[in-house]
């Protein structure tokens, strides 16, 4: 829940003119250099874009002009340098088509080129450009798993005593920080030394009873005294998890065991099934599989697998694109025919909305 707890902000960071951006960091990324903050800065790239674009004169557009002009005069000698790391800046600065891909081709000499502080020297200056007049929200998700060189920067940044209008937050999972001298650890202990900055740690417990009941009389529309007996029995069964709380409230009305009842215009439920017939566990990885498996058309299951080896994040053309191909191949090859995909189209789209809907996606 680490994650739906800081996105939830979003909207609120929105509403109050500041720019929020995320980016997440991948154990099979781990090799490869500034993988979030590279959907961070484009993502920042896009905000600008969006403004610039729309034609609506309006005080983000003012600020958005005012962001590009900054940037300029910051990077536009390395800017070429940069497009490697920031595909969409060539779209800010309206560099010649193919510039991006070009740069991307060579990031990894370009790096070499560049010295790593230098380098961050100009990825700071980018941020700077865009808090001269917004404030930045950055959420960096599962950061044990974060490179050197984002590690370095993420220091750069955060100890950054000259721009007060970036506040970074980082998650990640404890269990997977056990040795001593894992890179994080190391990381945040340097950033505490150095004492440029505040550094404030959140531990998300599970949720108590009580929690847990608020959770779900908000989710009935209920008062809390009439929920409470079914809160002990979901508590006992996900020992607080709120992901599982979630998941069990929809296993209970999927199974008819929570039902919304016309005539009193409210919800009512079995207590004696759900005890009985509802599994206890917190495991939100054996909740997801479960659902997974008995709920999920096996094309919907097959496009999920798909998606599931291009990453963290993808677009849906990816998707059919390589549902197609995988079709094709399985046409033609007698003994994989029904191994993939079944002889009928498959629509990519609706099988990711599926997924969306049920809160995979």
């Amino acid at each position: 829940g680490k994650s739906a707890l800081a996105q939830s902000i979003k909207s609120d960071v929105g509403r109050a003119g500041c720019f929020f951006v995320s980016g997440k960091f991948s154990i099979r990324d781990r090799t490869e250099p500034y993988t979030a903050f590279l959907s961070v800065f484009n993502s920042l790239c896009d905000l600008v874009l969006s403004s610039r674009d729309s034609g609506v004169d309006s005080p983000n557009l003012v600020s958005s002009l005012k962001i590009l002009s900054s940037i300029r005069d910051a990077i536009s000698s390395e800017s070429s340098s940069l497009m490697g790391i920031i595909p969409k800046l060539s779209l800010l600065l309206d560099s010649p088509e193919g510039t991006s891909n070009e740069n991307a081709r060579t990031m990894t000499e370009e790096n070499f080129v560049l010295s790593r502080n230098k380098l961050n020297f100009l990825l700071r200056q980018f941020i700077h450009s865009y808090c001269s007049q917004k404030t930045i929200v950055m959420l960096l998700d599962d950061i044990q798993w974060a490179d050197t060189a984002s590690l370095e920067l993420l220091k750069v940044l955060i100890s950054d005593r000259h721009n007060p209008n970036l506040l970074i937050i980082g998650s990640f999972r404890d269990d997977e920080m056990q040795e001593r001298d894992h890179p994080l650890a190391t990381c945040l202990g340097e950033i505490r030394a150095s004492n440029n900055t505040t550094v404030t740690a959140i531990h998300l417990d599970n949720l108590d009873v009580n929690a847990t009941n608020d959770i779900i009389a908000h989710a009935l529309t209920m008062t809390t005294d009439k929920t409470h007996n079914l809160a002990e029995i979901v508590h006992k069964k996900t020992y607080g998890n709120p992901l599982a709380i979630i998941h069990c409230l929809k296993t209970m009305q999927d199974e008819g065991f929570l039902q919304y009842c016309l005539g009193t215009l409210a919800w009512r439920w079995e207590e004696n099934k759900i005890q009985t017939c509802i599994c206890a566990t917190d495991n939100v990885v054996e909740l997801l599989i479960s659902k997974i498996k008995k709920k999920l058309p096996m094309d919907v299951r097959k496009v999920l697998q798909i998606a599931a080896c291009l990453g963290g994040t993808f677009d849906s053309s990816t998707i059919s694109l390589v549902s197609e191909k995988i079709k094709s191949v399985a046409v033609s090859d007698k003994k994989h025919r029904d191994s993939f995909i079944n002889e009928h189209d498959v629509d990519s789209a609706h099988c990711l909305d599926v997924c969306v809907d049920e809160g995979l996606l």
